[in-house]
């Protein structure tokens, strides 16, 4: 037996040697002669960053030592065969910057990618470009009013000792919302500025870290803070105390760390040879740092993360899903905006016996991009139509995957150039029995302008869709009456990460539809009323069959904090102008709080009441999320069975999601809701307080229950006052429900802490 074992494992060492051999061989092939790849490896951006690394001249230079041709690096996914062989990083000056699981985040040479594709150890590289933030649905016109404002919230939970992590651009550290309510004890703890060039000293691949007071407030702003706002308006929404102004964010005491990352907004700040540095996998070490903050001083912690990138069929995501369910777990969640994509249609079904279904092309650029997905083949005709033409191009799936390399090239003559048609074939990544076919189309002008395009997909012997997803400002256009060409929705745009099933997607509703700005000025925008879902607010399917989104919440004309460093370098911004609510002297400086909507804006009203969650339960899942939106959101359309892919589960109840987490929803006598009409709390000398927006009609009785369920004490108020005091003398510190009942306005619970 020892001798089976004994040749067993120099059979092993060998067949590992010969592997390393062929591998050794296998570089110094591609580096005397050229760049070869194994492009079953690679996801389909790094496919195309390694195909422009194969049209450089190759290097002639011996040895594998040799340096590479490009050494500007990518920051990408690497799945091992074995996570603790780490052979392939060292042997192609690789730097893995970290793992979870058999995933590493790496820093690659562009001109090693081939080489490490080749590595027998290496399953698949994967990196996508940076996402865009989910604000402006429509450019240059104000939207604002407070519909949201975390006034109304339990006194017992604010967040205290809770991480709220945001991960965005343009961060002022200086607001006084980001101190406590009395602008003395500053709540950011550390930022991760991904783009700033103070990097002597650095421990990161991009950027450099702030920690501590002094050196944020000397910091003052994210490198982007003179041109960007948004993640300043988030983190007031999650976690701003609001200071002097109304305008307070839902864990109004949690703790705050931020990551300032890159974006398609900020990008133009990245020096051209650091470009590929930044990535999803960048993303995902924001992600990591935040939670690894939290876990050095042992809190839980939340993340919003109101930014996203379009989904795909291709698999550019599918590292990046498994990093993030790696991240996620017990006291660790992260909640994502749905996307503001719902305004345009975006989306075509064409069933299974249907002859033809389609629509108007419409960009109001040059270029359009379009996805086929089928599962049997399909024509995909386009016809440009105009007063004395109707030119056509057709083509079926089946051709495309026939070409050589699936590709597919075409054009058309249009007054001024021509319409030019590149399509690409693949295999659906969530189903190999589907062809998907992805279409790019340029145009002279835009799309919008005559001659006008419409596409079909034709033949009835497979179900088949178009998706217009793919890029910005790409849309379909029904033409109403006309058969066939009438089948666009604007359904199955959401966007990723928040497709991912360990993220928690959040759509965004509304309630009003108009305000007056600082200047007295009435401006009226209207996305929808009644805390239905906003139009704007990306709806599902995910592109892999999900229901998405989770959960909705406000999103639409939403007052925060704006950064005082954008408003003090764009006086004449528009939304400067005419999107400010009031402004605020602190230390100094002027201070503006802003209006603005979005499912960013939502993202962190969630964020928010998920970090009050985390306060009552540390421990809390993002499965446990789920399953307490199923049993605590309220249904804003009572017409639709929930849940669905417009609202997810419903409308967030913060309320009755801590009643439920403490188990205090069978309690008898205790309402579901906080009072319409007052705030309960307990004042710095443990007294009860009550406080009625006008004066009690008639008297009423205050009951306070401990959470186990035991009423401890009750009694009769008078009428005609505004503010009253119980004692609570004799009671316990601690968490207790606190009953009125009376009037409309007044009946309801709250939860305080003594």
């Amino acid at each position: 037996m020892f001798v089976f074992i004994m040749f067993f494992a120099l059979f092993c060492n060998m067949i590992k040697r010969l592997f390393s051999f062929v591998y050794a061989f296998s570089v110094g092939l591609t580096m005397a002669f050229g760049q070869q790849a194994d492009y079953g490896k690679l996801s389909p951006w790094v496919q195309d960053i390694v195909a422009e690394q194969c049209e450089r001249p190759p290097q002639r230079v011996p040895g594998r030592t040799a340096k590479p041709v490009d050494n500007r690096r990518l920051t990408a996914f690497v799945r091992l065969t074995d996570s603790l062989s780490v052979s392939a990083f060292a042997d192609n000056d690789c730097r893995s910057l970290a793992r979870l699981g058999d995933v590493h985040i790496v820093s690659i040479p562009l001109g090693r990618l081939a080489a490490l594709s080749l590595h027998p150890d290496v399953v698949r590289i994967e990196a996508r470009q940076v996402s865009s933030i989910m604000l402006d649905v429509t450019p240059g016109f104000a939207n604002a009013l407070p519909a949201y404002a975390g006034t109304n919230l339990p006194q017992a939970y604010t967040g205290k000792d809770v991480v709220m992590g945001i991960m965005d651009i343009g961060f002022d550290l200086t607001h006084p919302t980001f101190f406590d309510a009395s602008g003395t004890d500053y709540r950011i703890k550390a930022l991760w500025d991904q783009l700033t060039t103070d990097t002597v000293g650095s421990r990161f691949t991009v950027g450099n870290d702030y920690v501590g007071r002094d050196r944020l407030l000397a910091y003052g702003h994210s490198r982007d803070g003179l041109d960007q706002t948004h993640g300043t308006h988030t983190t007031g929404i999650a976690a701003g105390s609001g200071y002097t102004t109304p305008y307070r964010g839902v864990a109004y005491e949690s703790d705050i760390c931020l990551v300032a990352n890159a974006t398609g907004e900020n990008a133009r700040l990245i020096d051209s040879a650091d470009i590929y540095k930044y990535t999803l996998a960048t993303d995902v070490l924001g992600f990591k740092y935040i939670f690894d903050y939290a876990k050095a001083v042992g809190k839980p912690c939340v993340i919003s993360f109101s930014e996203g990138s379009p989904q795909d069929f291709r698999g550019d995501d599918l590292l990046y899903y498994y990093m993030l369910r790696k991240l996620v777990g017990p006291g660790r969640i992260i909640v994502s905006s749905a996307g503001n994509n719902a305004l345009n249609n975006g989306y075509i079904s064409k069933p299974l016996g249907v002859k033809s279904r389609g629509a108007v092309l419409r960009s109001d650029r040059q270029n359009a991009k379009l996805t086929l997905r089928t599962a049997g083949s399909v024509m995909l005709r386009l016809v440009v139509v105009g007063e004395a033409t109707a030119d056509t191009i057709a083509f079926s799936s089946a051709d495309v995957r026939s070409r050589p390399a699936s590709v597919l090239r075409d054009s058309l003559p249009l007054p001024g150039g021509q319409l030019v048609l590149s399509a690409r074939g693949y295999r659906n990544v969530y189903d190999s029995t589907q062809t998907v076919v992805d279409v790019e189309l340029t145009r002279p002008g835009n799309f919008n302008a005559n001659p006008y395009i419409t596409v079909e997909m034709v033949g009835d012997n497979a179900q088949s869709e178009l998706y217009a997803a793919g890029m910005r400002g790409t849309h379909f256009k029904n033409l109403e009456g006309i058969d066939g060409l009438d089948g666009a929705e604007n359904t199955h745009n959401l966007n990723s990460p928040s497709t991912s099933p360990d993220v928690i997607c959040v759509g965004a509703t509304s309630h009003v539809s108009s305000y007056i700005n600082m200047y007295g000025h009435l401006r009226t925008v209207d996305f929808g009323a009644n805390g239905l879902r906003s139009a704007y607010s990306s709806q599902g399917p995910t592109y892999y069959g999900r229901v998405k989104p989770d959960v909705v919440a406000p999103g639409t004309n939403i007052a925060s904090a704006y950064n005082s460093f954008y408003y003090e370098s764009h006086p004449d911004a528009y939304d400067n102008k005419y999107n400010v609510k009031t402004t605020v002297d602190f230390q100094g400086r002027t201070y503006p709080w802003s209006y603005n909507s979005g499912t960013s804006m939502a993202s962190p009203v969630v964020g928010g009441a998920v970090a009050l969650w985390l306060q009552a339960k540390p421990d809390l899942t993002p499965r446990e999320v789920m399953t307490l939106l199923k049993r605590t959101c309220t249904h804003p359309d009572p017409s639709l069975t929930y849940p669905n892919n417009a609202y997810g589960r419903g409308a967030i109840d913060v309320y009755a999601g801590l009643l439920d987490l403490l188990g205090l929803t069978g309690v008898k006598g205790l309402s579901g809701h906080q009072p319409a009409g007052g705030r309960v709390g307990v004042d710095a000398e443990g007294m009860l307080t009550i406080r009625l927006d006008a004066p009690a009609s008639h008297p009423f009785t205050v009951q306070v229950f401990s959470v186990s369920g035991a009423k401890l004490l009750s009694a009769t108020m008078p009428a005609g006052l505004t503010a009253y005091r119980v004692s609570l003398a004799g009671l316990p510190r601690g968490v207790y429900a606190v009953q009125l009942n009376g009037e409309k306005s007044i009946k309801g619970s709250s939860l305080v802490r003594r």
